[in-house]
């Protein structure tokens, strides 16, 4: 699969009715769909999660937490 990237809006804070949202970077890296990670940058290039994907689980999980 080898690495991807899309330009994406986040919120810091998705409790709050009025959301401040806010530019970001998503970035997949992953060999042949097994396995992969996703991680979220802010526009500065700070890592703000990072989390691994299974595709035989079909579910994300928590590898890190950067915030």
């Amino acid at each position: 699969m080898g690495e991807k990237r899309w330009a994406v809006l986040y919120a810091k804070n998705s409790g709050k009715k009025k959301k401040k949202w806010l530019d970001g970077v998503l970035l997949v890296r992953g060999s042949a769909g097994r396995h992969a990670k996703v991680v979220l940058f802010d526009e500065a290039g700070s890592v703000l999660e990072e989390v691994g994907w299974q595709a035989h689980r079909q579910h994300l999980f928590s590898a890190s937490r950067h915030t």
